[in-house]
């Protein structure tokens, strides 16, 4: 099929080319099948394109081709009347967008839609007649200049859309194996949190018992006539019982607070913030949110050399040594915690920031090690592991320009070792 001449894109003839995939076929993903049914769902999904367009026939002519490709379509003639389509209707999945139009162009809906955290998300293809390096720096997905090949837009269409699908689903991967881990976590920090809320509880109802003892009817009739030595003696002995009564239950109410800050700390979402941070730090909240899992297995060797801060996010760094950990324990047996050891060292080389996580467990399996790494591979049938753990340990190190490396031999036990680049290394 033809476009007609008064359809034409960008003012050439242009044909349409064969259908590229269908609907349904358009979310390619690095991970193997097994994904849970929510993304499943969502790659069925027609996708949906919003195309910011002032020229009608132009407008019409891209519609019309989307629409037989299996698109969900909608319109828009500037950028004001996008910004206002996108406030009121669901995000499209893609926007096809126009620079030089009226009321409001490409550079000003692209500035006004990076301010918003939503809308920012939404990834943009330009087509446009203007090939200058002032129209590429509208800072796009891709950049088609016009006139069109039909050919060449569907086939950008399809990978900016598939590597946006990709980006999506292995944030929402990454989310359930952070839950995942806090499952994993949970019983043993309730049983963190119940006993110092135990203790607290009752050292508060006896210095609430002692309190009520003062104003009681032992002290009141020598009080009123006025207090003897031997009544301000007894004053005085019940309030420094109080006293260190309270002082005891700050002590608890403060773990209480450590325990609900690491908490906080792994569990919000990651997000592309990056700040200095003390590796030191974040190993100790892990260590802290893991030692339940660990202290019937082994025991905990911490050997901290003199490291630079590195430049990351503490929460998904948190996220990593928190599945290392875990990762070790259950590698480990219970019921010999001093014969077996979890050790984590920190070193600095002069190049990278290096923290070993190891364990005197089992070991891995020769025909294992390779595979360790793959998504949705796991060992931990038992012991209900997602098979994401250390596929997304590893991206996370290497989006902080790191990398992960595991040494591994049946009963020798394992080294996880973590190499990070120092704040301010090229």
């Amino acid at each position: 099929m033809t476009i007609p001449p008064e359809q034409t894109l960008g003012g050439s003839a242009t044909m349409f080319g064969p259908l590229l995939a269908s609907p349904s076929s358009r979310v390619s993903s690095s991970f193997p099948s097994g994904a849970t049914d929510q993304f499943e769902s969502e790659a069925r999904k027609p996708k949906r394109i919003l195309i910011v367009e002032d020229d009608a026939p132009i407008q019409g002519a891209l519609a019309s081709l989307l629409d037989d490709e299996g698109y969900e379509v909608s319109l828009a003639n500037d950028g004001e009347e996008a910004l206002n389509r996108m406030e009121g209707d669901a995000l499209p999945d893609l926007i096809l967008l126009d620079l030089r139009m009226p009321v409001m162009d490409g550079w000003e809906f692209r500035n006004a839609q990076k301010r918003d955290s939503r809308l920012a998300q939404v990834p943009v293809v330009v087509l446009s007649a203007d090939g200058s390096s002032h129209a590429a720096a509208v800072s796009a997905d891709a950049f088609l200049p016009k006139p069109l090949d039909t050919n060449q837009l569907l086939a950008t269409i399809e990978r900016v859309l598939s590597a946006d699908d990709q980006r999506r689903s292995a944030t929402q991967w990454r989310q359930a194996e952070r839950v995942a881990s806090l499952d994993r976590v949970a019983a043993s920090i309730g049983h963190e949190i119940n006993n110092p809320l135990a203790f607290v509880l009752l050292n508060v109802s006896l210095a609430h018992a002692r309190i009520r003892k003062l104003h009681g009817s032992e002290l009141g009739p020598a009080a009123a006539k006025g207090p003897a030595p031997a009544v301000l003696e007894a004053i005085k002995k019940e309030l420094w019982d109080v006293q260190d009564t309270l002082a005891d239950s700050l002590v608890g109410l403060e773990r209480i607070r450590g325990i609900v800050d690491n908490l906080q700390v792994f569990s919000r979402k990651a997000d592309v913030r990056r700040d200095a941070v003390r590796i030191e730090t974040v190993l100790d909240e892990s260590i802290a949110m893991a030692r339940r899992q660990i202290q019937y297995r082994a025991r905990i060797e911490k050997r901290y050399g003199a490291v630079p801060a590195i430049e990351g996010n503490s929460g998904s760094l948190g996220q990593v040594f928190l599945n290392l950990l875990i990762n070790a324990a259950q590698a480990i047996p219970e019921g010999h915690p001093h014969q077996n050891e979890i050790a984590i060292v920190t070193s600095f080389d002069g190049t990278d920031v290096l923290v070993e996580i190891g364990d005197t467990g089992e070991g891995i399996a020769a025909d294992v090690l390779p595979h360790i790494f793959d998504p949705f591979f796991t060992t931990k049938a038992a012991t209900g592991g997602t098979g994401l753990g250390l596929a997304i340990s590893r991206q996370i190190v290497k989006e902080h320009g790191g990398r992960l490396h595991i040494q591994s031999e049946p009963g020798s036990g394992t080294v996880c070792s973590v190499y990070l680049r120092p704040t301010g290394a090229p």
